[in-house]
């Protein structure tokens, strides 16, 4: 009888078997997601491959990132996954030059050299842009992944969405859905996502060239994947491999080498399956949840049985929110509902606060048609006579739903939720709210709040972080709180980002651990994630006495015990604690309008009516070109999403745009230095200039410069498209997107505009001890010149890019000598004193409006924000229109580049340095103004700079905040920390005033 061969193997989402026939021949697969239970699912596996080849000895051989344990326990030969999908490609496909794999949580990209050799790169840590990610995609849709690809086929428009991080990702397409954005949009932008990160991640500025085959679940399944992968690399259809099966390349490579193993039967691998042969696990187990930590550090049973659980719940539901029927008719109430990041919350309460009607649902990725239904059910509830007063809303989609149902105020969530807290507990020192991706905490002392934090970006440690563990796991949220609160013990397994912790999970997953354990150890995780990452401790003394905790997140026993237990004492939690927003939202409502008689909000008919148009247009208004989608309301209203300024809103919105008519001089500024350039009529020539990093700085300059040298100057416009064709460009280390972004405009020019030439030169000698990032981004166009050769050359456009010094023509008039010969000293003379003139000039018209502003802002009375960044961040693309939504929540906004021109007239451009210091002076001088920083992320921090410009402010009792600027498109969470920032500002001066 023929030997068969087997193949296993067990990835982090799901197990593969390859059986092999004694001539190679496939005889049997599978695929199967094991859902973190390796060992139950391989064993019912085996079982039913036993049922359907069990005959004679077999050679068996184990890979994938799960079976090292396995390996090493039951004795069988492991296979390094990599090798194992080598040798599969080689045998198949020898001819491949490139290799994309993609599995659940791992990504590789392999290079297979001439000479034999292979070039290998891997996502290490990063589990972005792989197929967990898009399973919880999937789930975060309702919806499978076939679904979820039907989606993506059906997508017309791409948003940009944040690569670098599935996280991240995900906080953005949460603020997309909340502002109506289509699934199917989002499914294609997702895909996108995905391939940018792969790209990005992996490929780290080499292209991809000759055979490519494209391995892994992800790529074999998902269709739409695939060619969003092959149109963003412009890889010809008869260049990609015909690749049969590429999900299972790594357990038919196994099988493939296993064949040298010794012989072993199908029974004694059964049996082996059955004994428990693995290690303990190597996290510390601590003791239950349900347990106490003596003064020593030890632990001691607190509550060793289930009435012990009962008297912790039954202590809890003393913290009661008040409660009544429906009141008999005539009466009025007051609406709030809470538009959360994942769930809408409706609260209705009569004239003494208490709730008649409450409402609390999943968005299900639809906040409108969510809202509707549960408005419409809030009307059948109302007796006849009984009235709406007014309405509230706050959360992630306030603008949003506020605009369709004509929602009569708003309010941020942090204040909404401090509302609640202040009625529930007057006392309250401490707030701290876990959403399903957001995290709030507010701290308040001697009545006053001291302090606002919010989780940014990162959604680690909320309540869609324990779904989508949950989820994984295949269990309900009621079983996974079950299992974690009746554990026998507790995992501890520290508190990291939800990538990392995916590999801290993987790392016991096949180790003899309770289930209960694992998961009291994640909920664990998720109360240390709020205290040490979020609120930023330093030690538990930091809290006061009197802490509310809200948030559906804390809802979840095993969550609240685990803070308690770490803060050492009881906290309170509102039976109602998933509510607290919408309840703080409809008491704001009713303190700010008590009087009213009814809601201008839609009534049930109105609603029932309710649908949305929509239409798309691009932005005309700057090189960024935003894609602009209008959505008009059946009522006449209109919203507008995709606009970074207040002009694509004007634009669209035209009769419905209302400008709040505050000074907003980020935008004043890019006006003056994007618009169009003076055309002359006898020009022959372009020329190019990327709209990029320094040439922020000296834009004007520049633009005079080749003007009056006879061309037509081009300024670069940010496209979607072309940063996604750059990204293999991109080397290795640069995470800056800034950086990345200029990828992007030079491809935009070399396969787009195609100007006769493009100007980026290497500026040296500008500034006196430049920072890190300042001489990077200085160099950053030999960075191009060298990674985008080859697109540079089959373009045939020149890119110059000489390295220059204001302070010295004679280097501008060599490289003029030697690449523009026509080009005379004459000419290059009047060029830089046109050039000069015309920057000095948008100096001075800078200088001039900055001091208008700054005594409209004192004649006003006004709280004005200053924003500190570097000259790009001007660049709606990178400031994600931060400025316009300040202004367009009437803050006037200034620049520190126009502080500074005010008493700094030298022509010499200031380092950051310098501007953040002189700024710092200027605020604290002066109390309408107010400190932000501007910094992107993964660019260089200069936290010298930082301490000294928080220390300063701090002594004269000034706040400094910094809002961190990633990729992603998401101004959700920057909205709520500018509009908390201002609410805090106001809340204290007016106690001091």
């Amino acid at each position: 009888m023929e030997s068969i061969s087997v193949g296993v193997d067990i990835g982090s989402a799901a197990i593969k078997v390859v059986v092999l026939s004694g001539r190679g021949q496939l005889m049997h697969s599978a695929y199967v997601p094991h859902h973190y239970r390796v060992r139950e699912t391989l064993r019912i596996l085996w079982r039913q491959l036993m049922a359907k080849v069990c005959e004679g000895a077999l050679h068996l051989a184990f890979t994938g990132k799960g079976a090292a344990e396995f390996s090493s326990a039951l004795q069988i030969p492991f296979v390094d996954e990599v090798q194992a999908e080598t040798e599969a490609l080689r045998r198949f496909h020898p001819e491949v030059d490139v290799a994309v794999s993609l599995g659940g949580e791992d990504a590789r990209m392999m290079y297979f050299e001439r000479n034999g050799e292979m070039d290998l790169r891997t996502n290490r840590k990063c589990a972005g842009g792989t197929g967990t990610f898009l399973a919880h995609m999937a789930a975060f849709f309702g919806v499978d992944i076939q679904a979820l690809n039907a989606l993506a086929e059906n997508g017309i428009h791409l948003y940009p969405i944040a690569s670098r991080c599935g996280v991240y990702a995900k906080t953005d397409i949460q603020a997309l859905m909340n502002q109506g954005v289509g699934k199917a949009d989002l499914a294609a932008s997702i895909f996108q996502a995905v391939v940018n990160q792969v790209l990005s991640d992996l490929a780290k500025g080499r292209l991809i060239q000759g055979k490519l085959a494209l391995l892994g679940g992800p790529l074999t399944f998902m269709p739409a994947l695939r060619r969003r992968f092959l149109q963003t690399i412009g890889i010809s259809s008869a260049d990609v491999l015909p690749v049969t099966h590429g999900e299972l390349y790594c357990a038919w490579g196994a099988a493939l080498l296993g064949r040298e193993a010794a012989p072993i039967t199908w029974q004694d691998v059964k049996r082996l399956l059955d004994q428990d042969h693995l290690q303990e696990v190597a996290a510390e187990r601590l003791e239950p949840l349900f347990s106490d930590m003596a003064a020593d550090g030890s632990f001691c049973l607190l509550f060793p049985d289930m009435a012990a659980y009962d008297s912790f719940r039954c202590y809890y539901q003393r913290f009661r929110l008040p409660r009544r029927p429906m009141p008999q008719p005539p009466a009025r109430l007051w609406l709030g509902m809470d538009a959360g990041s994942t769930t809408i919350k409706l609260v209705l309460v009569d004239e003494e606060g208490q709730i008649c009607y409450e409402d609390y649902r999943k968005n299900e990725a639809d906040a409108l048609e969510t809202a509707k239904t549960m408005l419409l059910a809030m009307y059948k509830a109302l007796p006849a006579g009984i009235s709406i007063a007014a309405s509230g809303i706050t959360g992630y989609g306030e603008v949003f739903l506020k605009q369709a149902f004509q929602i009569d105020t708003g309010e941020v969530e942090t204040i909404a939720h401090l509302q609640g807290a202040r009625f529930f507990c007057p006392e309250v020192t401490d707030l701290l709210d876990i959403g399903g991706q957001d995290m709030k905490y507010i701290r308040v002392r001697k009545g006053s709040i001291q302090k606002i934090v919010l989780n940014g970006s990162c959604a680690s440690g909320c309540g869609l972080f324990l779904e989508t563990f949950a989820e994984s796991m295949g269990l309900s949220m009621d079983e996974f709180v079950k299992k974690a609160v009746h554990a026998p013990y507790c995992l501890d397994l520290g508190h990291h980002c939800t990538v990392l912790m995916n590999s801290k999970v993987h790392q016991v997953q096949n180790e003899n651990v309770d289930t209960g354990g694992l998961i009291s150890g994640l909920c664990l995780s998720v109360v240390k994630n709020a205290l040490y990452r979020v609120m930023r401790l330093d030690s538990i003394e930091e809290l006061g006495s009197h802490i509310v905790v809200e948030g559906g997140t804390f809802q979840n026993d095993a969550v609240l015990r685990a803070f308690e237990t770490l803060v050492g004492h009881p906290v309170v939690r509102p039976n109602g604690s998933g509510i607290m927003g919408a309840y703080g939202m409809a008491l704001l409502t009713k303190k700010r309008m008590p009087e009213a008689a009814r809601s201008k909000m839609l009534s049930a008919d109105e609603i029932r009516k309710l649908s949305v148009r929509e239409e798309s247009s691009r932005c005309p208004g700057c090189g960024n070109h935003c894609l602009l989608q209008k959505k008009t309301f059946s009522n006449g209203h209109c919203f507008i999403v995709g606009n970074r300024c207040s002009y694509g809103e004007r634009l669209l919105a035209k009769e419905h745009f209302v400008s709040r008519k505050v000074p907003n001089l980020y935008e004043w500024e890019k006006n003056q230095l994007l618009q169009s350039s003076k055309v002359n009529p006898s020009a022959e020539k372009t020329m190019g200039i990327p709209a990029v990093l320094g040439r922020w700085e000296d834009m004007i300059y520049w633009k005079v410069f080749w003007q009056t040298l006879g061309y037509r100057v081009i300024l670069s416009a940010f496209d979607a498209a072309s940063l996604g064709k750059s990204t293999v460009t991109i080397p290795h280390g640069i995470y800056c997107y800034p950086c990345r972004l200029a990828h992007g405009h030079l491809m935009y020019f070399l396969e787009q505009c195609k100007p006769d030439g493009i100007w980026m030169p290497v500026i040296s000698g500008g500034k006196e001890e430049p920072d890190i990032d300042e001489a990077t981004h200085a160099a950053y166009g030999d960075v191009l010149a060298e990674q985008m050769k080859e697109q540079i050359s089959a373009a045939g456009i020149p890119f110059y890019h000489p390295q220059i010094s204001f302070c010295d023509q004679q280097s501008l008039l060599a490289f003029m000598r030697e690449n523009l010969p026509q080009v005379t000293p004459h000419d290059l003379r009047r060029a830089t004193t046109a050039a000069e003139k015309a920057q000095r000039g948008y100096k001075a018209r800078l200088g001039k409006k900055t001091r208008d502003v700054l005594e409209w802002i004192e004649r006003e009375k006004k709280n004005a924000l200053v924003l500190v960044g570097r000259s790009y961040q001007l660049d709606p693309e990178i400031n994600k229109g931060i400025p316009a939504v300040m202004a367009g929540l009437g803050i006037p906004v200034l620049s520190a580049e126009g502080l500074y021109l005010l008493q700094n007239e030298g022509h010499d451009t200031p380092t950051f340095r310098e501007k953040a210091l002189f700024t710092a002076e200027m605020v604290c001088a002066n109390p309408y103004l107010h400190f932000v920083q501007l910094q992107s992320t993964s660019c260089g921090w200069d936290m010298t700079t930082i301490d000294a410009v928080q220390e300063r402010l701090e002594r004269a009792g000034k706040r400094y905040t910094m809002i961190s600027l990633d990729q992603g498109v998401s101004t959700g969470a920057l909205q709520i920390r500018i509009r908390s920032l201002m609410a805090e500002i106001q809340e204290k001066q007016s106690r001091l005033y």
